[in-house]
């Protein structure tokens, strides 16, 4: 029998030595550049028409990106409700007491002014005390009332959707930052996972070049190397959801979902310490399109007041300035206490900084979700730009396959 004409092996050592090294150099640095261009640049850089760049695909993507994690982060994770829940409506009024009463002096004076000027100050000494006294002794019950008010709708006053969603979006390195931090121990092994695959791709694809001496070999085998580790390295990131034993010895787990312990406390710290800090959600409570709930929630409360204070004495305050200045009356109370909820921000970002535990209420009801759930806080991140990552790799492989061509046939021949 005919041996087959093959070229075994007709190259000096130190070709089948860089082949796999260079695999596995292939192998990490295409990686290096599939974390990049999950990330970077934050702005569409190239020729849009034609459509010639790459913008990061986290940026890129970042009202889906934000979209997704928000929908897992309001209701599966904790609600409004859950936030306001932490606030104890005694110990805030304790804790406001003074710049409570501060308020309840300048509103009281100042809606007086607005009907006669300078009445205020003509009053006597013992009846301005009275007046403040009876408005402090109302204002911190009907600070608790609102308290139970607002929890009974908080959904409604509070849009947390909204208010995580238009931070992450309109800060895209916000956004990148926790899609780095999340997935860090991922791409971590996205990295280290390419290195391994592209030095045991190397040492195939030296055994058949040294069997062939077709330097086609070369730069098929860097297509496959480039490709084929991205692919692999982008599995083992989320699959299998559980350890599974493989080849009856080797156990493996999803990195995302073997790490996730860790991952739950890093989302829980970024999320509480960077998007819903108390200063971000008071100023959503005040500042956002449902900011009229809160303000109609405020004024119905004023009003129950006024009308409680007034007593018996209503009818006759009535029919002597008129149902429609005793309105006015009301709404203008109303409209100080709203004119002056900024101002005390300021007191309530201190007060919440201390009392409600953001983060950790996010780390402990992530540990309740679902794997699959969990698994979508990260998921599109990786896998929405898959099949570009995976081509771009691939690509990057078979050039530096052509270029190993060159390198040997130059130093060799």
């Amino acid at each position: 029998m005919t041996a087959l004409p093959l070229a075994v092996f007709d190259h000096p050592l130190w070709v089948y030595v860089a082949l796999p090294l260079m695999g596995a150099l292939v192998g990490w640095g295409t990686k290096l550049v599939a974390r990049e261009m999950m990330f970077r640049p934050l702005e569409f850089r190239g020729l849009k028409d034609p459509w010639l760049g790459w913008q990061g695909q986290v940026p890129r993507r970042a009202s889906k990106m934000a979209a997704i994690a928000t929908e897992t982060l309001v209701g599966k994770i904790f609600t409004a409700r859950d936030l306001i829940d932490q606030v104890d409506a005694d110990d805030l009024v304790r804790q406001l007491e003074g710049p409570l009463d501060e308020a309840v002096d300048e509103i009281v004076r100042e809606v007086v002014e607005s009907y006669r000027p300078g009445a205020w100050d003509a009053l006597p000494h013992a009846v301005r005390q009275a007046t403040l006294t009876r408005a402090h002794g109302v204002a911190p019950a009907a600070l608790k009332r609102m308290m139970v008010d607002l929890r009974e709708d908080a959904d409604r006053v509070l849009d947390l959707k909204t208010l995580v969603v238009e931070a992450l979006v309109r800060d895209k390195p916000l956004l990148n930052e926790l899609f780095r931090e999340l997935g860090h121990g991922a791409i971590t092994l996205m990295i280290r996972a390419g290195l391994v695959f592209g030095f045991l791709i190397g040492c195939l694809q030296a055994t058949v070049y040294g069997l062939t001496d077709n330097h086609w070999v070369l730069p098929a085998f860097g297509l496959l190397s480039g490709g084929l580790t991205d692919y692999l390295a982008l599995q083992m990131i989320f699959s299998p959801q559980k350890p599974k034993r493989y080849l009856g010895f080797f156990v493996w787990q999803g990195q995302v979902h073997a790490q996730r312990e860790q991952v739950s406390r890093d989302y829980a710290r970024i999320v509480a310490g960077e998007i819903l800090t108390p200063r971000a959600v008071i100023n959503g409570v005040l500042n956002s399109p449902t900011a009229d709930k809160l303000y109609a929630l405020v004024t119905r409360e004023v009003e129950q007041v006024i009308d409680q204070q007034a007593g018996l004495a209503r009818p006759v305050l009535r029919l002597t300035v008129g149902d429609q200045r005793y309105g006015a009356l009301k709404q203008r109370v109303a409209d100080a206490v709203v004119a002056r909820m900024p101002e005390h921000a300021q007191l309530l970002d201190a007060y919440a900084q201390e009392h409600v535990d953001v983060e950790g209420l996010i780390a402990e009801r992530m540990a309740l979700l679902s794997d699959d759930d969990y698994e979508g806080l990260l998921r599109p991140a990786f896998k929405d730009d898959e099949k570009v990552v995976v081509a771009v790799g691939a690509l990057l492989g078979f050039l530096v396959g052509e270029l190993q061509v060159l390198l040997i046939t130059s130093l060799v021949h």
